[in-house]
């Protein structure tokens, strides 16, 4: 289900994409079946940001075959979602 967020919070939360791929928290890597039944690599990457209002924002891309398939932003009031996405290997965790 494709979900469209207003104009004014994409705006907000776009300037935050660069910061996500140089500097993340987590990469995860997993293996899944295309829709052809061949075999892919998804990598999922992993930040939490804190906003100018003090909220929290955990931010998640999904990197398929040299493109990236999805972005996600979630309030970090919702960490149990945090625990949901987490799958696969871990590539690169930040202590």
């Amino acid at each position: 289900m494709l979900t469209v967020m207003p104009n004014r919070i994409w705006l907000s939360v776009f300037p935050l994409i660069p910061e996500l791929l140089s500097d993340p928290f987590e990469i995860w890597v997993s293996g899944e079946a295309s829709s052809a039944g061949d075999f892919r690599v998804r990598e999922r990457i992993i930040k939490a940001v804190e906003l100018p209002d003090r909220k929290g924002l955990m931010l998640v891309a999904d990197y398929v075959e040299a493109m990236f398939i999805g972005l996600t932003f979630v309030p970090t009031s919702k960490l149990r979602y945090l625990h949901k996405i987490r799958t696969g290997v871990l590539l690169y965790g930040r202590r």
